[in-house]
């Protein structure tokens, strides 16, 4: 999206007399924040990072010619879900999970996908214990370890507006 579709887009908006929010970072966790404070019931998107970032509502794979998609409702399908088990599972968990296998804020680690990811996580439950555990299995290297925590940061503390207050 170029700024110049974006400066369009925002144009028409106002011609239309269309409310509008214009994300001052990332639009994922805008959405989220939305979905959270009940301003959208549902995203639709085809970005997972709106599950690290939280949306509880989000609808995959949509199509709207036939109007069907897949919709994950996130703390009720990770409860449901029983390989891999995702029970007594906290969000945070969910989010090292994601950011072990890569994300848009963390290269990932080299021969860890989503399925060795859960496993680590389930066992080990909190970023330091992750990270011996993956340095002893010889997977993590020690420069990773801040870029983890910066993307967990970004994923948990993101810039968002707030409508109700008119500020970001």
């Amino acid at each position: 999206v170029t700024h110049e579709m974006r400066y369009e887009l925002i144009k028409s908006c106002k011609k239309a007399g269309i409310s509008f929010i214009v994300a001052p970072y990332e639009a994922d966790a805008q959405m989220a924040k939305l979905a959270h404070s009940g301003a959208v019931d549902l995203v639709i998107t085809e970005d997972s990072d709106l599950l690290a970032y939280g949306c509880p509502r989000v609808l995959f794979k949509a199509d709207f010619a036939t109007c069907k998609g897949e919709e994950i409702q996130l703390m009720r399908d990770l409860a449901a879900n029983d390989s891999p088990s995702f029970r007594n599972w906290t969000h945070d968990m969910f989010v090292f999970m994601c950011i072990l296998s890569g994300c848009d804020y963390f290269e990932g680690i080299p021969g860890v996908g989503i399925k060795t990811a859960q496993k680590f996580v389930r066992i080990h439950r909190t970023p330091s214990k992750i990270f011996n555990a993956l340095r002893a299995a010889g997977k993590m290297r020690e420069d990773l370890e801040q870029s983890f925590l910066n993307a967990y940061r970004t994923f948990r503390h993101q810039r968002v507006y707030c409508a109700e207050k008119e500020e970001a």
